[in-house]
């Protein structure tokens, strides 16, 4: 016996789903770990400059150096923020299509426009969350 078309498009969107809250997950994960990662190599590279006699003792980090990692962070997010916002309309457009295929009568829970771009932003702003703290790290921590 084949899937109804309805059957096909509720498995589709729970998968999506699924996905994307993984995404988030390993997102906001990969990043922490990264910006941590950073930090560490931050410090060693202080510490070489330091010892090579190319900043003074108590030196602070050149700028380039400091941002290069800062901008590192900033495309990861960027690269998140893509994906989670290209699985998200995916899984809009399939709850489109379930409106027009349903034919057993369960409804999805209905989500307000406003509720749903809140959300978005909120995963997105996760996302950068890590980048904007660590170049704002850079004034507040000499």
């Amino acid at each position: 016996m084949s899937k109804s078309d309805e059957e096909i498009l509720r498995e589709e969107i729970r998968a999506l789903r699924d996905i994307i809250l993984k995404l988030y997950q390993w997102g906001v994960a990969f990043i922490a770990s990264l910006q941590a990662a950073i930090f560490f190599i931050r410090k060693e590279v202080l510490a070489g400059l330091i010892q090579n006699g190319r900043l003074p003792q108590g030196g602070q980090l050149p700028a380039w150096r400091y941002f290069f990692g800062t901008g590192v962070l900033f495309i990861i997010a960027i690269f998140f923020t893509y994906l989670s916002l290209t699985s998200g309309k995916r899984m809009q457009f399939y709850q489109k299509q379930l409106i027009e295929k349903r034919s057993s009568g369960v409804e999805e829970p209905s989500q307000s426009r406003r509720r749903i771009k809140l959300l978005r932003f909120m995963v997105v702003s996760l996302y950068f969350l890590f980048p904007i703290l660590d170049f704002v790290g850079r004034f507040l921590f000499r």
